[in-house]
């Protein structure tokens, strides 16, 4: 009887670590696209400097919102803490558009701090823009070159061969 019931845990066990979940159709896929962009994103906005929170657009998709809000903590624009210094806030990251497609995929946003429009300095201090295209590569996403716009000025990263 002993021996029958270690046999069964061990199958089970076993059974269990051989196992693995499987997304099979396209709502499925693209549920898990949306969470690796999202990863992706912040990852390549934490090159240039760390992310405390996002501030989600309002026309963003709820998947998206959904997939940014496991990698980071999420605000919405109206339950943003507010500043009447701020527009975006140190450390945050205002994200307008997260989308993929079969094989590409962008990711567009602002990096605070970003001072109040109306604010003496907006013109040097508005954040920094992020637009960074992405495509799959080796089943994951990769970027090779993307674009920061800081006010004024245009920076194009592109590495090089």
């Amino acid at each position: 009887m002993a021996r029958s019931i270690v046999f069964l845990i061990a199958v089970s066990v076993l059974g269990g670590c051989q196992t693995a979940y499987v997304c099979n159709n396209p709502a499925c896929r693209h549920k898990k696209d949306l969470e690796s962009l999202a990863a992706a994103c912040i990852k390549f906005v934490e090159h240039t400097a760390p992310v405390s929170a996002v501030i989600v657009s309002d026309n963003l998709s709820p998947d998206a919102q959904r997939a940014i809000a496991l990698v980071k903590s999420i605000y919405t624009n109206s339950a943003m803490p507010k500043s009447e210094k701020w527009s975006i806030p140190p450390g945050y990251f205002l994200l307008s558009s997260l989308h993929a497609n079969e094989d590409d995929a962008e990711c567009i946003g602002v990096l605070g701090p970003a001072l109040q429009s109306t604010a003496s300095g907006y013109v040097d201090q508005c954040g920094m823009r992020f637009d960074i295209p992405f495509e799959v590569e080796d089943g994951a996403w990769a970027s090779h070159s993307y674009k920061i716009t800081e006010c004024s000025s245009t920076n194009v990263i592109v590495p090089k061969e």
